[in-house]
């Protein structure tokens, strides 16, 4: 096979650059892909496989199912072609070098680098394994370590053996593929290879790496039996203890049967030999701490169904045909574009076709389905009642489009025939889409359209794959170059505000999504049916934030029109606000396992699953997601996140997660940093979020990157009761230039809540004429004057109050804070008053609804001030049930500064859980008595009253 030769194959779609390697298996070749300029490696098979027809159909179905292994370290397959006389793979191309070109240097590995390669090569072969696939040359030159992220991974996976009940001919039994010297006993003798032959192998590199052995001497090194083999392990490596050396060679047995049954359990037995189960065991739950943005939420088992839906719906196959010169994937391109097309449809679901590609891959793998199987397919597998197949020829000048409807029952319904030149495209397409609509419903009205240019087209459609895979910032950029050709094209602002939302460092959501929210909003008549539903539920809850009502749109539209994004929607508010709502939500991992039925590499769901799993300690399905997301999304945020959880769970990167805190953006330091608002966080897990604190406290270089890490310090600290670190760490924001208003708000802030004052009169004095004088329209600033106003009988109160109240009831003006902040003085005056009744009330109302985009890392978004004092109220009232109730809003954490109130309200839910009488509530105030001790282990200052208070508590329970 000559370059010239592979270049008139992939013509189309790659510009090959060159020769780059050649081995037993093939010829390795550089190359670029002309529309995205992303460069591959193309790998060539030996002409034997390519000349026989037998063999070309086996390869196609084995690298079929190769292609589908989806894991951070697997080089993956993207593509792979087989005719006659040519078969090959494409894979992205690594930047980075062998562990051949390794050891070829150096001759040896180090042990600490030894490890990591084989957790992370370990893992990525048991996944394998799991399904069904044996890789069967596992060696040296198959390990690479890509350069950018210090990964290992393993690659020639297209050439792997297949498991079944049948060997296929290409891979079947007898015949030896692989290379001698890794090669497992029953291998070389041309036995039945399973995943113990790839341990074997791998096994086989690790002890070349330690003990730096030749590879024609390695197969007699290990021939001599496990005791030999150990023994010059631990003669070349002094790491390397006996139990070690025990743990390394098990998957050396001459018997497959003697070998460990999994890379999983072969990699546990390592880790107890190292010695390292206690310490993953804290890490996994640092790791899972640092993972969750808003809170700690324990998922028990969703509904075993949804809902039957009785809406009629489309499903849309891709499209089939070639078209000449045609340098993208136009057929595929004309499928989704239909998608799109048939959303404003009324009454009517549609099915996209990728999920149906999905279905046919899972019943048919690489066969091609008839049309009858496929309409079959579409009634069974989907629920469709209308299937839509289409069929595209011609050149770019003279396109020949054909579409075809099948009722359930397979029986046409129609065929619509449409010719014209690519330049008009997106005109053919709206104008079949619009015959189809009303060969389907009669009278259509209200008719949306495809933006006015098929580049436009395009944009739009990559934009939406760089969405759904975790590329937000790039899906941004992308709407936006849709929006530059057809501004009026609603679809691609709606979709820019979701990629917006995701694409945002946490604690920037409060400046980022109203602007996104807003140009959504003003496009909302050009959005479908079903984008009209989603972005009022996304108004609910991003804007007035009424959670309650957020949640009840979005079930109700999961369960009419049940798309990834619906689904994920629920899941994401029953998620992430479930604290917040008091409510178990206890379906959101079922809701989000659905969306993936719909969209398998939604990013967005794959990371939630992936922290519920280590919630729940499926660790297992944690590394199932994990590696799906990072298959998908490599660069966002929450991929930073998963990349950590990988490596502190699963690869062995315990001991360098503090260093590769340095590593992360400041968008993932103030994810880890949210672990330290966990109040049952594990307390090894501190150390990697304090590290994230500190790297976000000496980052900051903008005022408002100082006074977010400020005021994530200040929480800390006051939470323990370090309060003598509270008040020199108010000096030191002055010194780093934090913003004056922010020190102003904790000063008051301290004066108006439970919390030991952080200023003196004169202080507080100073703060309330700097708040005063911070402009209008900030009702957090305005609440907290009015209240030290009112704390002190001041005559300013009045017009502070009413100075809240015009925020509050300015349309343009108003938020949830800024309502709920006027309804708490409110509340505070019924109390001053006498009627506590009416106070409860209040804040009943005004806790009910939050400003989101502000929660996690806002001073009082989470209204934690007026949580607290309601509980208080109510242990006055003697009311201990509804304490223990609010206590629970503040366990699992709502809000950062949420736990500044932890030591006030372990002490309500103290008191309140003996005096109910309950053994159950007692029991869990003696626990909440431990929680508070530890809470304030290292207190200083006024905090040591409060943990020798906590200690007689303690000791009266002894008694």
């Amino acid at each position: 096979m000559s370059i010239e030769e592979l270049q008139a194959a992939t013509e189309s779609r790659y510009e090959i650059e060159g020769f780059l390697a050649k081995g037993g298996m093939g010829t390795v070749y550089t190359a670029r892909h002309r529309s995205l300029g992303s460069r591959v490696a193309i790998k060539v098979l030996p002409a034997d496989v390519a000349s026989s027809a037998v063999r070309l159909a086996r390869f196609k179905r084995e690298a079929a199912l190769s292609a589908n292994l989806s894991h951070p370290n697997i080089v993956p397959v993207f593509e792979f072609d087989a005719t006659e006389g040519l078969a090959y793979l494409v894979m992205p191309f690594v930047e980075g070098e062998t562990l051949a070109d390794t050891l070829a240097a150096k001759g040896r590995v180090d042990y600490p680098t030894v490890r990591r390669m084989l957790g992370q090569v370990a893992s990525a072969l048991g996944f394998a394994h799991k399904h069904e696939v044996v890789h069967r040359d596992v060696k040296p030159a198959n390990i690479l370590k890509e350069e950018a992220a210090g990964r290992w991974l393993i690659t020639d996976f297209g050439i792997a053996h297949v498991a079944g009940p049948t060997d296929t001919e290409i891979t079947q039994t007898g015949t030896i593929i692989g290379t001698p010297a890794y090669m497992a006993p029953e291998q070389r003798w041309g036995g039945k290879v399973d995943g113990r032959s790839d341990m074997y192998s791998l096994a086989a590199v690790v002890y070349q790496c330690i003990c730096g052995t030749h590879t024609d001497y390695l197969a007699d090194e290990l021939s001599k039996g496990r005791a030999e083999v150990e023994k010059a392990l631990r003669q070349a490596e002094p790491k390397v203890t006996p139990a070690v050396a025990r743990a390394l060679s098990w998957a050396l047995e001459i018997a497959k049967e003697q070998r460990p049954e999994t890379a999983e359990a072969w990699l546990a037995a390592l880790e107890e030999a190292e010695g390292t189960t206690s310490l993953f065991k804290w890490a996994g739950a640092a790791a899972v701490a640092a993972l969750i943005l808003v809170g700690v939420i324990v998922i028990r088992g969703g509904p075993e169904t949804t809902p039957a839906s009785a809406t009629p719906t489309i499903a849309v196959f891709a499209f089939e045909g070639t078209v000449e010169d045609d340098a993208g994937d136009l057929p595929t391109d004309l499928a989704q574009a239909f998608e799109i097309q048939l959303q404003w449809l009324p009454d009517y679901l549609v099915i996209g076709p990728t999920v149906v590609g999905q279905a046919i891959r899972r019943q048919y793998g690489s066969e091609v389905p008839d049309v009858g199987q496929r309409v079959q397919l579409a009634r069974d597998s989907l629920g469709a009642t209308v299937a839509l197949l289409g069929r595209v020829g011609g050149s770019r000048n003279d396109l020949q489009i054909t579409v075809f409807l099948y009722d359930a029952d397979g029986d046409p319904i129609t065929e619509i025939d449409s010719t014209g030149s690519a330049a008009s495209l997106n005109s053919l397409v709206s104008g079949l889409s619009l015959d189809v609509a009303e060969s389907l419903a009669g009278d259509v009205t209200g008719w949306g359209t495809l933006p006015s240019d098929w580049e436009a087209v395009q944009a739009y459609l990559e934009a939406n794959r760089d969405l759904v895979e975790g590329r937000y910032q790039a899906a941004v950029n992308r709407f936006d170059q849709v929006i530059s050709i057809d501004s009026t094209f609603a679809p691609a602002h709606f979709k820019r505000m979701l990629a917006t939302i995701w694409a945002t460092r946490p604690s920037q959501y409060s400046t980022q999504i109203g602007a996104a929210l807003e140009a959504a909003t003003a496009f909302r008549d050009g959005l479908p049916p079903l984008s009209q539903q989603l972005l009022e539920a996304y108004e609910t809850l991003l804007l007035r934030g009424d959670i309650r009502r957020a949640d009840s749109l979005a079930k109700d539209l999961a369960e009419r029109n049940p798309q990834a994004e619906t689904l994920f929607l629920l899941a994401y508010v029953e998620f992430n606000f479930g604290a917040l709502l008091r409510k178990d939500p206890g379906e959101a991992a079922y809701y989000f396992r659905q969306s993936l039925e719909h969209e398998s590499r939604f990013a967005m769901s794959l990371w939630h699953l992936a922290a519920i799993a280590m919630l729940q300690d499926e660790m297992d399905n944690a590394r199932n997601y994990l590696g799906r997301l990072l298959a998908v999304d490599s660069t966002s945020i929450w991929a930073e996140q998963a990349l950590m959880a990988d490596s502190v769970l699963f690869r062995g990167g315990i001991m360098n997660v503090v260093e590769s805190v340095n590593n992360l953006s400041v968008g993932a330091l103030e994810l880890v940093s949210v672990t330290l608002g966990m109040i049952d966080a594990p307390a090894a897990g501190d150390v990697i979020s304090r590290a994230a604190l500190s790297t976000l406290w000496r980052r900051a270089a903008t005022a408002t990157d100082r006074r977010i890490a400020f005021r994530m310090m200040m929480a800390e600290r006051v939470a323990r009761g370090r309060f003598a670190g509270a008040d020199s760490l108010l000096r030191e924001g002055r010194r780093a230039q934090v913003p004056q208003d922010e020190i102003d708000r904790w000063i008051l802030l301290s004066e108006i809540t439970p919390l030991p004052s952080l200023g003196d009169s004169a202080e507080q004095i100073a703060a309330v004429r700097g708040l005063e004088s911070t402009g209008d329209n900030d009702a957090e600033a305005t609440w907290l004057v009015a209240r030290w106003h009112l704390m002190h009988n001041a005559p300013d109160a009045d017009r502070a109050i009413g100075e809240l109240r015009r925020i509050a009831n300015d349309p343009n003006l108003t938020s949830p804070l800024a309502r709920s902040l006027a309804q708490d003085i409110d509340a505070v005056r019924y109390l001053a008053a006498g009627d506590a009744v009416a106070a409860d009330s209040v804040w009943d109302v005004a806790t009910d609804y939050y400003s989101v985009d502000d929660v996690v890392f806002g001073l009082t978004a989470s209204l934690w001030p007026l949580r607290l004092r309601r509980a208080e109220v109510q242990l006055q009232q003697g009311n201990h049930g509804s304490v223990l109730e609010i206590s629970r809003s503040f366990e699992q954490m709502a809000g950062f500064v949420d736990q500044v109130a932890w030591p006030r309200m372990l002490d309500l839910k103290i008191d309140a859980g003996v005096a109910t009488g309950d053994p159950a509530s007692t029991q869990d105030a003696f626990e909440a008595i431990d929680k508070l001790i530890d809470l304030l282990d290292d207190a200083n200052g006024a905090g040591v009253a409060l943990r020798d208070d906590a200690t007689r508590k303690k000791q009266q329970h002894d008694r």
